[in-house]
C-alpha cells in the first residue's frame, strides 16, 4: 500500500474523519487525497515524501475527483482542468487555527475560502464553537437552577400564609446584619438588587410549584417557562411539556404550549347573543360539544361560535356557566393582594 497504515489513520482522524475540502459542514471522507502528486498506477513507496503527512489529506469521492481527474476522462485530462492545492500547513501544536490550504481552481484563480467553503480552515472554529456550545449549556442550566433557588428563596421570605403579626420575623436574619431594619417584604428585593416587581414575578413561580407538587417537575427550567406552565391545568400534559422543555426543545416547547392554550381558549369562551355575557367552560377533550338536540358543534381556530341565550349544552365533560366576573391574577377572593 503506497501510504502506511498510520499516517493514513493520522491523517483520517486530523479532522474526525470528515472531507477537508469543499464542505461548510462536517462531511464524512473515503479516502486519502494527495496534495502534490497523483502516484497514478504502482505508486510510490511508503517512506516517499508524497506520502507523508504533510503532503496528504482527506477528502470524499466528489472532492477527490476535483484534484485528480477519473480514469478515462482523457479530454479533462488534456485539458488539464483539475483543481490544484497551491499552498498546505499542517495546524500548529499551539494554534490549531495555525494552518493554511491555498487551492487554484481550473483557471489558475485562488478560491475564496468566504465564497466557496474549505472546511479544513472552518475546523477549528467549528470545533471551538462545539466546545463553547457545551459549556454555554452548562452554564445556562446552572442558571435555571440558581433562578429557580432565587425564586423559592423569595418565597419563603413573602411567604403570604404567615401571620403578618409573625412574618417580619424571618427578616431578623438581615437586620443582624446591621442594615436596613427589615419589617416589610417590599423592603427586602432591594437590598438584593431586585425590584419588588421582579422578586414577586420569581416568588410567585416557585409558590405555584410548591402548592401544585411540581418543585420537581419544573426544576431546572427558565422562570419564564414556570410561569407559562401555570396556565396548563391537566397533569398529564403538564408533564409532557415539561419534559419537552428540560430536554432543550424550546422551539418544540413554545409550539406545544401554544397549540394547547389555544385549544383551551377556543373551547372555553362564547359568546351569547342576549343577557349578560357568560363564560362557558367546556372540558370536552376532543373539543366537542353538543347541543340539547344532540347536534354536534365543531369549535374551529380563531372562531366565536355564537349560543343564543337558554341554549342547553351537554359535552363528554362537565360544563358550566359563569358569570363574566373573572378575578385577577393579583386579587384574592378575600379582598387581599398577592404579588
Amino acid at each position: 500500500m503506497p501510504v502506511s497504515d498510520a499516517v493514513r489513520e493520522r491523517v483520517k482522524n486530523r479532522l474526525e474523519g470528515a472531507c477537508y475540502f469543499f464542505h461548510d459542514r462536517p462531511v464524512q471522507g473515503t479516502q486519502i487525497v494527495h496534495l502534490k502528486h497523483h502516484q497514478g498506477m504502482g505508486g510510490l513507496p511508503p517512506e516517499h515524501e508524497y506520502n507523508q503527512e504533510e503532503n496528504l489529506a482527506w477528502g470524499c469521492q466528489e472532492c477527490h475527483n476535483l484534484f485528480h481527474i477519473p480514469e478515462g476522462a482523457e479530454e479533462a485530462r488534456h485539458a488539464g482542468t483539475v483543481f490544484k492545492v497551491k499552498d498546505f500547513r499542517l495546524p500548529s501544536k499551539l494554534d490549531p487555527f495555525d494552518r493554511a490550504m491555498e487551492i487554484l481552481d481550473t483557471n489558475g484563480n485562488v478560491i475564496d475560502p468566504v465564497e466557496t467553503p474549505i472546511w479544513y480552515l472552518i475546523e477549528p472554529h467549528y470545533s471551538e464553537g462545539k466546545e463553547r456550545r457545551v459549556q454555554l449549556e452548562a452554564a445556562v442550566r446552572t442558571l435555571f437552577a440558581s433562578m429557580f433557588e432565587v425564586a423559592q428563596g423569595f418565597e419563603y421570605f413573602r411567604d403570604y400564609h404567615a401571620r403578618k403579626d409573625q412574618a417580619w420575623r424571618r427578616f431578623m436574619v438581615f437586620n443582624d446584619e446591621g442594615g436596613t431594619e427589615l419589617r416589610r417584604w417590599e423592603d427586602l428585593p432591594p437590598l438584593l438588587n431586585f425590584t419588588v416587581t421582579d422578586a414577586n414575578r420569581y416568588e410567585r413561580q416557585a409558590r405555584w410549584a410548591t402548592e401544585s407538587n411540581s418543585i420537581d417537575l419544573v426544576r431546572g427550567m427558565s422562570i419564564k417557562a414556570i410561569n407559562a406552565l401555570r396556565q396548563i391545568t391537566d397533569e398529564a400534559k403538564l408533564v409532557e411539556l415539561a419534559g419537552i422543555a428540560r430536554d432543550g426543545k424550546p422551539t418544540e416547547f413554545w409550539g406545544a404550549l401554544d397549540e394547547e392554550v389555544e385549544k383551551r381558549e377556543r373551547m372555553n369562551r362564547y359568546e351569547l347573543v342576549r343577557g349578560s355575557l357568560r363564560i362557558v367552560r367546556g372540558t370536552d377533550k376532543d373539543g366537542t360539544l353538543y347541543d340539547a338536540d344532540g347536534k354536534e358543534i365543531q369549535i374551529h381556530p380563531d372562531e366565536r361560535i355564537i349560543i343564543k341565550k337558554g341554549t342547553i349544552l351537554r359535552g363528554g365533560g362537565k360544563i358550566e356557566e359563569e358569570e363574566d366576573k373573572l378575578e385577577t391574577e393579583e386579587g384574592r377572593q378575600d379582598g387581599t393582594q398577592r404579588p
